[in-house]
C-alpha cells in the first residue's frame, strides 16, 4: 500500500501489531511524522508499532510511547484516540518492560537574560521593543556562559573539581540548563562521590535529551555502584541502542554481567569493548566531558585481564 496516499483501507483498522521497517530512512522529517500519525490510527489502544534497528531515534516524535524489554526497543501506542502528542500516563500490560510516555520533544533550550536591577515599575509611555537590542543581548548572555563553561571544564580537566563546581552552578541552576552544562555537572559530583546528586543532574539531562549517552553510561555506573544491577544493565543497554560503538557502555555492562552471574555476555562485552578501543585509538581516551581514567593501552589490557579471569585465553 501508498503510506503516503489517502485513505487506508478500513479493513486495516484495529491492528495489534504493525511492522514498519527499513522504510521510514528514505522520508524526511514531515513524511515520517505524518505517516506515523496515521499508522498509530490503525493500532488499538496498548497495540504495538515495531520499526527497523536504525529507525527508533528517527520515529521518535512523541506520538507512542517507547518501551524496551531486554535490549529490545519498541512503540506502544498508549491513547485511545489519535490526537496530537500529549503528556499521557503509559497504558502497557507486562511490568517486565520499561516505557516512557507519549511527549512532543521539548522546544529548544533559550536561556533567559538577566533581569538586571530592579526598576520602576510605574505605567511608562509604550516604546517600540527593540529587536536588534535584544538579540544583541541575548548574543552576549550566551557568549558569558560559554566562557563560564568553558572555564569550568579547564578547570575540571586540571582535576580542580571544587572551582569548576563553583564556576558551573550558576548556569545548572538556571530553570533551562543546557544538558551540556548538567553533563559535566554530573561528572563533577560523580567524581566527588556524590552519587545522588549526580544521578540527579543526568536525570535532568535526560529529561532534556531523553538518548543521551553520556547521561545513561552515568546513570549505569551509579547504578551499579549501589548495586542495583538490574536498573544498570537497562540504562546501559539503551545507551549501546543509541550508540553501539560507544566502548565505555560496553565495559560497563561486562563488569555488570559479570557481577550478576552471566559470565558468557560479560565476555562478549569485554570482547566488544576491547575491539573499540582498538579501532578508536587516542581518540578513546576522550569519551565525555572529561578524560577515561585509564590511557587506552591500560584499558585494553583491563579487558584481557578480565576475559582471562572469566575463562578465556589471552
Amino acid at each position: 500500500m501508498n503510506l503516503v496516499a489517502d485513505p487506508y483501507p478500513d479493513a486495516l483498522h484495529g491492528q495489534d501489531l504493525i511492522f514498519y521497517r527499513n522504510l521510514s530512512i528514505y522520508f524526511d522529517a514531515a513524511t515520517r511524522e505524518a505517516v506515523l500519525r496515521r499508522l498509530r490510527t490503525l493500532l488499538r489502544p496498548g497495540g504495538y508499532l515495531i520499526v527497523g534497528l536504525a529507525e527508533t531515534l528517527a520515529n521518535g516524535f512523541g506520538l507512542f510511547a517507547l518501551c524496551e524489554r531486554e535490549g529490545v526497543w519498541y512503540f506502544v501506542n498508549a491513547a485511545a484516540e489519535a490526537q496530537p502528542p500529549r503528556a499521557l500516563p503509559t497504558a502497557v500490560s507486562g511490568t517486565a518492560d520499561r516505557c516512557q510516555p507519549p511527549v512532543a520533544p521539548p522546544a529548544p533550550a533559550m536561556v533567559p537574560l538577566n533581569p538586571g536591577p530592579a526598576r520602576d515599575t510605574a505605567p511608562q509611555a509604550a516604546s517600540a521593543p527593540s529587536p536588534i537590542l535584544d538579540e544583541a543581548r541575548r548574543e552576549a548572555h550566551r557568549a558569558d556562559h560559554d566562557a563560564s563553561y568553558r572555564q569550568a571544564l579547564a578547570l575540571a580537566r586540571a582535576e580542580r573539581f571544587a572551582a569548576a563546581l563553583e564556576v558551573l552552578a550558576p548556569l545548572c541552576a538556571a530553570p533551562r540548563a543546557l544538558p551540556l552544562h548538567l553533563r559535566l555537572l554530573a561528572h563533577l559530583l560523580l567524581e566527588g562521590g556524590d552519587h545522588e546528586g549526580a544521578a540527579a543532574a543526568a536525570r535532568r539531562v535526560l529529561a532534556l535529551d531523553a538518548w543521551s549517552v553520556d547521561a545513561l553510561v552515568l546513570l549505569g555506573r551509579i547504578a551499579r555502584a549501589r548495586g542495583d544491577l538490574g536498573e544498570a544493565v537497562a540504562h546501559l543497554r539503551r545507551a549501546i541502542y543509541a550508540r553501539a560503538d560507544h566502548w565505555p557502555a560496553h565495559l560497563e555492562l561486562a563488569q555488570c554481567r559479570a557481577a550478576d552471574g552471566h559470565p558468557e555476555a560479560a565476555r562478549r562485552e569485554y570482547r566488544i569493548a576491547l575491539r573499540l578501543l582498538g579501532e578508536a585509538g587516542p581518540a578513546a581516551d576522550q569519551t565525555g566531558p572529561l578524560p577515561a581514567v585509564l590511557p587506552v593501552a591500560d584499558l585494553r589490557h583491563l579487558c584481557r585481564a578480565r576475559l582471562a579471569r572469566l575463562g578465556e585465553p589471552a
